[in-house]
């Protein structure tokens, strides 16, 4: 989780269960959920999974970790 998330949701790791055939959307909206105070950060993050950059409509496997990612700008 993104470092300045980690006030607003407690922890800097958070272990989910979801349903098989959940996309990486489906676990953005869960954490909104689960922590409100992110709901305006998280559309700015990417995603990954293990790993590896996923879009919204990937699906995670059992075992997937994901790392939210905050924006990075610069030039």
């Amino acid at each position: 989780m993104p470092r300045q998330a980690c006030p607003e949701a407690g922890t800097s790791e958070e272990r989910l269960d979801v349903d098989s055939g959940a996309t990486t959307d489906d676990l953005r909206r869960l954490l909104a959920d689960r922590f409100p105070g992110l709901a305006d950060l998280l559309p700015g993050c990417a995603l990954a999974r293990n790993g590896d950059y996923v879009t919204g409509t990937e699906p995670m496997a059992e075992g997937d970790e994901l790392a939210v990612l905050p924006p990075v700008s610069g030039g």
